[in-house]
């Protein structure tokens, strides 16, 4: 299938690029959501007055600017939420922690959902150990910061504020020991809770199995989600090996699982029709992990694109398009439009967007007959397109690449597998002590061999090279990759085209 502009990507482009002319114009004037209302509803009766009519450049046109303007409006909509959620200077807070705290060196820093609907990050000193669920009340001393660029002119911080406010934290707070206390705490009742409440469970489980220490760490942090037991030097040595996203739960992980759920569907002796069923089934499963799993944004990003394109297939359509690529953004950012200035999200757009347009060209350059050594070229095209794609990203953003990365992104993702199938045979034979032992070892050998091969990737002297891109030449960076990426796909055509002939 050709990579044309197909109108589904038409109205994601033009509502991404309402967002941001939205982002940028509010550095300068002050817009009002009434202002954004009235030119959707001029956009809507112009569409609705060129619909059936042979003026199909003027109706493209006028739908393009209602996304577009449906873009900025939905996007001030969430700013604003955000930004005037709490008010500067609040000191009595009260709400549910809402995310699984985290343990830093003097305090736990809590994401507080507050009664008023806010979030805010809240730093308590130790005086307890919150959890998930908890109903907090608490006293900032120094009163709620805002993190709002525009409200807040600290430039110590102005990176951090605005990583917090753009994942849709309205302040920050600090409670010194003896001004916070848990209130109570929300028992799981519907079936969401009841989810999340697995994440716990499966937690102790792994601890009362025997998995401790790294090794623990790394599983507990691939299946559940949970990555407070991971240690500030093993998040460096991922890092600086270029395989950080291995620890955070994404759409690698959910393609694990669906690889998995997909092959013991092959293996039924099942109709079309009952393995559509099934397919169902297992966007019904991802789902579940997702919140089982915290449902992290990243996590999220990941089960939408994925319940896209399998529906897409089911429907069947090319699961891999263009098309199905911008549907699933769409989506997304329909929901949560501030959600497009996340560095997570760019980078695992900029990944699916780099196997949408180069994937097949790249698998196609070799014919290989034999399907293992098929499926370890296929690992090896992904891990390089997913990498040069997101490379401008990373340099502009963290101002470092690994040189390593690439060798990394080979070898970590084949032992990420086999840890992700020994795991689901762990608990699949969880009433086989003796077997579920066998296999238990085995996973703790895999994961302790990822975690010696990342110590020797990240303790190689040139393992970094700092660099740091700037706007512009990001921009021009991703002009020249999308125009070679074009070229090479035009090519691919042409042989394909001229292979079919001959044959």
């Amino acid at each position: 299938m050709s990579h044309r502009i197909l109108p589904i990507t038409r109205l994601t482009i033009a509502f991404i690029a309402g967002a941001v002319l939205c982002k940028i114009a509010l550095q300068w004037i002050d817009i009002q959501l009434w202002e954004l209302n009235a030119m959707l509803i001029a956009w809507a009766v112009a569409i609705f007055l060129l619909h059936n009519r042979r003026q199909s450049v003027a109706f493209a046109m006028a739908v393009s600017l209602f996304s577009g303007t449906l873009g900025a409006l939905l996007f001030l909509r969430q700013f604003d939420g955000i930004r005037y959620g709490v008010a500067a200077g609040t000191q009595h807070l009260t709400g549910v922690i809402a995310d699984q705290p985290q343990r830093k060196a003097k305090t736990w820093a809590v994401r507080v959902h507050t009664d008023s609907g806010a979030d805010v990050m809240a730093y308590l000193a130790p005086d307890a150990v919150p959890e998930k669920g908890d109903s907090i009340e608490l006293f900032a001393c120094y009163g709620a910061e805002p993190t709002c660029p525009a409200d807040n002119p600290d430039t110590a911080f102005a990176d951090y504020h605005n990583y917090l406010f753009y994942s849709g934290i309205s302040a920050t707070a600090y409670s010194p020991s003896g001004m916070w206390r848990v209130t109570g705490h929300r028992r799981p009742s519907g079936l969401k809770s009841r989810l999340e409440a697995v994440q716990t469970a499966m937690t102790e489980m792994y601890r009362e199995a025997g998995f401790r220490g790294e090794e623990g760490a790394i599983i507990t942090a691939m299946t559940t989600g949970d990555r407070s037991q991971l240690s500030k030097p093993m998040r460096q040595q991922y890092s600086r090996a270029g395989v950080a996203h291995i620890l955070a739960l994404s759409g690698f992980h959910l393609g694990i699982i669906y690889v998995i759920l997909q092959s013991v569907i092959v293996t039924l002796p099942l109709g079309i029709r009952w393995r559509n069923c099934l397919r169902l089934v297992i966007i019904a499963a991802l789902v579940a992990f997702t919140i089982v799993a915290g449902s992290p944004p990243s996590l999220v990003r990941a089960a939408i694109m994925f319940t896209v394109m399998m529906i897409a297939s089911l429907l069947q359509r090319d699961n891999l398009s263009l098309n199905s690529l911008s549907l699933a953004s769409l989506v997304m950012l329909c929901y949560q439009p501030m959600m497009l200035f996340d560095v997570g999200f760019q980078l695992s757009f900029l990944s699916m967007l780099g196997l949408t347009l180069a994937y097949r060209p790249l698998v196609g350059v070799v014919h290989i007959r034999c399907s293992l050594l098929h499926r370890l070229w296929s690992v090896v095209v992904t891990t390089v397109v997913c990498t040069v794609f997101t490379l401008p990203l990373v340099t502009y953003y963290f101002g470092y690449f690994s040189l390593m990365s690439l060798v990394s992104n080979l070898v970590v993702p084949l032992l990420a597998i086999a840890m992700m199938w020994l795991t689901v045979a762990w608990w699949a034979l969880v009433f086989l002590p003796s077997v579920q032992t066998f296999i238990g070892d085995a996973l703790t050998f895999v994961v302790h061999q990822m975690n010696d091969f990342t110590h020797w990737a990240s303790s190689v002297p040139w393992a970094v090279v700092p660099f740091r891109s700037n706007l512009l030449g990001v921009v021009l960076e991703y002009v020249v990759m999308l125009a070679l990426t074009a070229l090479l796909v035009r090519i691919y055509h042409n042989v394909s085209r001229n292979f079919r002939c001959r044959a």
